[in-house]
């Protein structure tokens, strides 16, 4: 009875020995991707080569200038206020900026804000603020006639200034051979316009 108590548990215990084992080592997860996926992969990726591809343009810069929509031009010209009479001759370059909307292929409206720097024998400042409609007969050319309001006050910048009197009236009809000491006032301007454009890309032109 003894020896075969003996040997019941010492089967027990051999059945115990695998188990510990087993339990004593870290269980691995089984890969769920075989080295043959892992490969075609990796193969993939370097023949693509990591480029980087830019899309191609949706249309040309030429046609997208004539959709309708906001544009807003900056210029600097060189100009002349041909005198009339006994007023003053000016000229400057005037710095423009012109917001335009582009209505159709036809048609563009256009304000045209400018100040000008008068330099020469009057100096001061020329301004004006003109809404211009603009006709297109061919896609970049432009034709506009312009009305706004405008204004100058400029100061003769050599000579002196003969010193008033009380007996001297407050308005007067100069000679011809008289000129005006300085000047200054606004009133209505009107414009005309010829323009080409130049484009030089999808966000410049000339």
């Amino acid at each position: 009875m003894v020896a075969m108590r003996s040997l019941i548990f010492a089967a027990s215990l051999m059945a115990l020995v695998p188990s510990v084992a087993f339990a004593g080592e870290p269980e691995q997860a089984p890969s769920s991707e075989s080295p043959t996926r892992l490969q075609a992969e990796r193969d993939a990726v370097e023949d693509d080569g990591y480029e980087i591809r830019l899309s191609l343009p949706t249309e040309d810069d030429r046609a997208a200038w004539l959709q309708p929509g906001l544009r807003v031009e900056l210029a600097v010209e060189y100009g002349v206020l041909l005198p009339n009479g006994p007023a003053p001759r000016i000229g400057g370059f005037t710095a423009h900026v012109r917001p335009r909307l582009r209505i159709d292929e036809l048609w563009s409206i256009a304000a045209t804000f400018g100040y000008t720097v008068a330099r020469g024998d009057f100096q001061g400042v020329r301004w004006s603020a003109v809404v211009e409609p603009i006709f297109h007969p061919i896609p970049s050319l432009g034709v506009s006639l312009a009305l706004g309001y405008g204004g100058l006050s400029v100061t003769r910048s050599s000579g002196s200034f003969p010193a008033g009197s009380s007996t001297e009236t407050g308005s007067r009809t100069l000679g011809d051979d008289e000129r005006l000491y300085s000047c200054s006032g606004g009133g209505w301007v009107s414009q005309a316009r010829v323009e080409y454009l130049a484009v030089v890309g999808p966000l410049f032109s000339t």
